[in-house]
């Protein structure tokens, strides 16, 4: 075999080569943004429901998409890493066990979000979810 025909297969296979660890840097670079977003939600709720629970005088009874009138939706909303458009979804519920709608001791409050997740690479987007979601729930003591 000539050099010139191995030269052109030594080409053939470095971009066929380069191409396969492409498509593995993106898929990478994809599941890390996922993540970002999986963890931005756990602390957005927690945060949230940490706010629902100190302050009684927030609304708790929602089921918001961002941008909302609910202050503690907003907390979640306004969070680093989500983004704040129809496509989240923030949810705040609570357990009111002497129905008289204040948060007393023993009540829990309940902070779901979720929001949708869009991946940049086209080929990349079946391989992870559509959608993160988180919740949160604290007790008033």
């Amino acid at each position: 075999m000539s050099r010139k025909k191995m030269a052109g297969q030594t080409v053939i296979e470095t971009v066929l080569m380069l191409l396969f660890l492409l498509m593995i840097f993106f898929l990478i670079a994809e599941f890390a943004r996922a993540w970002y977003l999986k963890n931005s939600l756990n602390n957005a709720v927690r945060v949230a429901v940490r706010a629902a629970i100190v302050d009684s005088d927030l609304a708790l009874v929602s089921d918001d998409p961002c941008p909302s009138g609910n202050a503690i939706a907003n907390i979640v909303c306004g969070s680093p890493g989500i983004a704040n458009t129809s496509a989240t979804v923030v949810s705040v519920q609570s357990t009111d066990n002497d129905s008289s709608g204040d948060i007393t001791s023993g009540d829990t409050i309940t902070v779901t979000a979720e929001a949708d997740f869009v991946a940049l690479i086209p080929f990349i987007e079946n391989l992870l979810p559509k959608k993160a979601a988180s919740e949160a729930t604290m007790r008033h003591e």
